[in-house]
């Protein structure tokens, strides 16, 4: 483990017609982005999307497992809701491009995943800012 090694992981929620302040009561937190356009197709879509950040830790799947934990466990009706109402939920990995890193994405995570409904990205970014630290 590499004590300069950080990472983000963001949650991406895109949806057709529901607001992002209606999603931000439903998961119970605040979003660090969101905004409602007209989309490349006309319609309008609203977007949510909320990072967190970790330094110091690779192991950027437990990450991922723990917030696919909390879905399934506290916020799986609304999950499943969003879903089949034409909404799309993402969990992407953000890593830095300069830095070197290694994670497994286990069989019981994508199970999970896949049963939520939940897409699991990976962005890699040459010049992701590393966060301040105290």
């Amino acid at each position: 483990m590499s004590n300069n090694f950080y990472y983000s992981v963001r949650l991406k929620l895109n949806h057709p017609t529901m607001y992002p302040k209606k999603i931000t009561k439903a998961l119970g937190m605040e979003s660090d982005y969101e905004h409602s356009k007209i989309n490349y197709t006309g319609r309008i879509a609203h977007y949510w999307s909320y990072s967190n950040y970790t330094t110091g830790e690779e192991n950027f799947f437990e990450e991922v497992e723990d917030i696919l934990v909390w879905l399934t466990q506290e916020k799986k009706e609304f999950i499943e809701n969003f879903i089949s109402t034409g909404g799309e939920f993402m969990i992407i990995i953000q890593l830095p491009g300069t830095l070197n890193s290694m994670s497994l994405l286990s069989k019981p995570i994508m199970k999970n995943s896949l049963h939520l409904g939940v897409l699991i990205g990976i962005e890699v970014f040459p010049n992701l800012k590393q966060p301040f630290t105290d």
